[in-house]
């Protein structure tokens, strides 16, 4: 399934899917800006933070990853809660 988010005015859409990958286009030109493999498993929840310079994805893991929407570079992990990350929010 496909979890989805859009944060404004930066115009971007995020989605996740629970193969563990991740996407960011363009509102306006609809072009794929940004596609990410996420570590360990389906993505449940996501977010864009800062404004839309970060992706942040809640994991069924139960980890909180952060990942660069301009580089695609992965930046941190938060760990600690017993169970799927079902929302996260900026």
């Amino acid at each position: 399934s496909v979890v989805t988010a859009i944060r404004q005015p930066e115009l971007f859409v995020a989605a996740a899917f629970e193969d563990g990958t991740a996407a960011v286009w363009s509102v306006e030109s609809g072009k794929l800006e940004r596609s990410f493999e996420c570590r360990y498993g389906s993505v449940k929840s996501v977010t864009l933070a800062q404004p839309g310079l970060i992706l942040v994805l809640g994991m069924v893991d139960g980890t909180v990853q952060l990942w660069n929407v301009v580089t695609g570079k992965f930046m941190r992990q938060f760990s600690g809660h017993m169970g799927a990350i079902f929302s996260v929010a900026s």
